[in-house]
């Protein structure tokens, strides 16, 4: 991956927790027109990747960023369906647990 601190690409290992949703929370994942970023949104949890930027934020609040996080406001409001556009990013999925 990209570390902006040395400006090369390096190794890089990522870590998951598994962790169930409350029933009703929004899940949402949206891709970059042109396939060089994406959004993921599980309630009030966003988090973003694109080629030389990550973030990540709870509740409205950036709580980790790397770069510029476009798509960090992101709103999806009644109208938004799976394939909507919002700017230039591209609903995927969108559904409630």
């Amino acid at each position: 991956m990209y570390n902006p601190a040395t400006d090369r690409v390096e190794p890089y290992e990522e870590v998951w927790l598994d962790t169930v949703p409350p029933p009703g929370t929004l899940i949402a994942f949206l891709e970059k027109e042109d396939g060089s970023s994406f959004v993921a949104i599980i309630g009030e949890l966003r988090l973003g990747v694109g080629r030389r930027y990550a973030w990540r934020s709870e509740g409205g609040k950036t709580v980790y960023e790397i770069g510029w996080g476009e798509g960090m406001h992101i709103v999806l409001d009644g109208d938004v369906k799976e394939g909507s556009t919002i700017g230039s990013w591209i609903v995927r999925e969108l559904w409630k647990t």
